[in-house]
């Protein structure tokens, strides 16, 4: 092998198969100086195709030469980008499709997840860029108020930005719904005055009389509590009606994130009592303070409601049935079994 010669065995020694970035092969007489490489039959500089290996493989033995392959321009670059897409090693943002504005994404930017931080996406930024595969990152909040503010919303970047994180996180929307579910949430999950063990919730424990915790009451079937955990802690939680998809106040330091997540499954803020008329109550010693505005009344077999004693009660298992009936009045709820009526603005 002549001194300057590349032979077809060298190169695939070099580079392996398929066309990703190219390298061109370069010499480097001097530290920090580096001098293409002139193949000595076409005297052409020569140049590789990206493999794991390019950047650490040379001809430096084959040719007793100080060569090392480096990145250089490639013009084909969306090609690569896009092959990058179809052999699954990028992944689209779920906001990059579905929605009416995503065809104003630049297609040049070849939007993905980063590799390096899940946390952020990635873009090319300019051709330049991409004809050296290199990558902006940024958060999802700051890219999509650079380039796409004209036609998304601040509190809609707000809540993309916190369903992405849920997403990279592989955080769920859940739903307690039996009592001893709905019970847990609030006794492990984020502080108000409802939370905790029924025995150390004071006031709103009846002052000790409450037998069972009285978040328990929210268990008869129509109603549940949305929550959201992050490595076996609860985060987040709201009261919600599933069936009409709305919720109510949300709890935690992470309370956005549950909202975020509440809307994408399609639900609204609840604005009244209003919207609870006719939800069922499980009948407790003690009743739990609610955020909305509703009174309670006894629920009947027949479905009638009120103080109809000679009518029997609605049950479930073990627990007697009320219903929620929206008040004009400040009244939050009614205690029947207990004779009392809650006064104040509540919270649950």
């Amino acid at each position: 092998m002549s001194d300057n010669k590349i032979t077809e065995a060298d190169l695939a020694q070099l580079a392996g198969t398929g066309h990703r970035l190219m390298y061109q092969i370069v010499e480097m007489p001097a530290p920090g100086t580096f001098v293409p490489f002139v193949d000595g039959a076409s005297k052409a500089a020569l140049t590789i195709a990206e493999t794991r290996g390019s950047k650490k493989i040379g001809l430096s033995n084959t040719l007793n030469r100080k060569l090392i392959p480096r990145k250089g321009p490639d013009p084909n670059w969306r090609c690569r980008e896009q092959a990058r897409f179809d052999r699954g090693e990028y992944q689209k943002p779920f906001f990059a499709s579905g929605v009416w504005w995503a065809d104003q994404i630049p297609k040049d930017h070849f939007l993905h997840v980063s590799r390096k931080d899940k946390s952020k996406i990635a873009f090319t930024e300019s051709v330049e860029n991409g004809e050296r595969d290199l990558h902006t990152q940024m958060k999802v909040g700051t890219y999509l108020q650079k380039y796409l503010a004209d036609f998304v919303g601040a509190d809609e970047i707000t809540q993309l930005a916190n369903l992405f994180a849920a997403d990279q996180q592989g955080l769920e929307l859940k739903l307690a719904r039996t009592p001893d579910e709905i019970e847990h949430v609030y006794i492990v999950g984020p502080s108000s005055c409802m939370s905790g063990p029924v025995e150390k919730l004071g006031k709103y424990g009846g002052y000790g009389n409450a037998t069972e915790h009285p978040a328990r009451a929210y268990g008869a079937g129509d109603l549940a509590c949305a929550y959201v955990e992050r490595k076996n802690e609860i985060i987040a939680r709201s009261i919600v009606w599933p069936k009409r998809k709305i919720f109510t106040q949300i709890y935690g330091e992470d309370h956005m994130l549950l909202r975020s997540m509440l809307i994408r499954a399609s639900y609204k803020p609840a604005h009244s009592g209003k919207d609870f008329e006719g939800a069922r109550f499980l009948e407790l010693t003690v009743m739990p303070y609610l955020d909305f505005d509703i009174s309670m009344e006894p629920l009947y077999e027949d479905g009638s409601t009120g103080r109809q004693s000679a009518k029997r009660r609605a049950r479930l298992r073990n627990y007697k049935l009320y219903v929620g009936r929206y008040r004009t009045t400040k009244w939050l709820l009614r205690e029947y079994a207990s004779g009392q009526r809650s006064s104040g603005r509540s919270a649950s």
